[in-house]
């Protein structure tokens, strides 16, 4: 008899904040807007970590994340996903850009977590670091990412949103490092989820036809 067939594991893009690690501001905006077509786009969650939201709660602060004469939906609970994908809609001059945020998160695909100082949380998956600069010994491309979701092992793919990249500690903390273009190229922070994202997807729907 015949093992039941398994569907893919799940792919979640984790953003791990190390702009301004006190204050939100709008690059943490930026990037959420721009998150959330690619995540809808392709089927994954979307994870936030050690992102400086609680000082969203301050009327003053959110006010001056607006743009023109928008009026902010009040943030009373920054670790809400529903609110705050619905704070961010509010604050953004362009709604349609903004509604797959709210999507993932009426949907459940939005999550918070604190900064990742010890382990990742296991439900989100197998960690891949993206990086520009891969350890040798632990590099692997988007295929070997592609087969383990075929393969039904969840994937978290891990992007650091400054200019710094990922800390140190958790590049030595996580066993895989993934690198895009195989020539050691940085990509801006929204360019490589994209890209990354696309060609993972891309693989594993390909593997995924080969199967049939």
């Amino acid at each position: 008899m015949r093992g039941r067939r398994t569907g893919p594991g799940r792919l979640t893009l984790g953003l791990v904040n190390t702009y301004d690690m006190l204050r939100f501001d709008e690059a943490h905006r930026r990037v959420l807007v721009r998150v959330g077509p690619v995540a809808l786009a392709y089927d994954a969650n979307v994870a936030l970590m050690g992102f400086p939201l609680q000082g969203l709660k301050d009327p003053a602060r959110s006010s001056a994340l607006t743009h023109g004469d928008q009026v902010p939906v009040p943030l009373e609970d920054p670790s809400d996903p529903r609110q705050l994908a619905a704070w961010v809609a509010s604050t953004t001059s362009v709604a349609s850009e903004v509604a797959p945020l709210r999507v993932l998160a009426d949907g459940g695909r939005l999550s918070i977590w604190p900064m990742p100082t010890g382990g990742l949380p296991p439900q989100l998956g197998t960690p891949v670091l993206t990086t520009a600069k891969p350890a040798s010994h632990r590099r692997i491309d988007c295929a070997t990412v592609a087969a383990s979701l075929a393969e039904g092992r969840s994937q978290l793919l891990l992007f650091g949103l400054g200019h710094k990249g990922l800390p140190n500690d958790l590049r030595e903390r996580i066993d895989t490092h993934l690198e895009l273009s195989g020539q050691s190229i940085p990509f801006e922070t929204a360019t490589a989820i994209a890209a990354v994202t696309a060609e993972v997807i891309t693989r594993l729907r390909a593997a995924q036809q080969d199967r049939c």
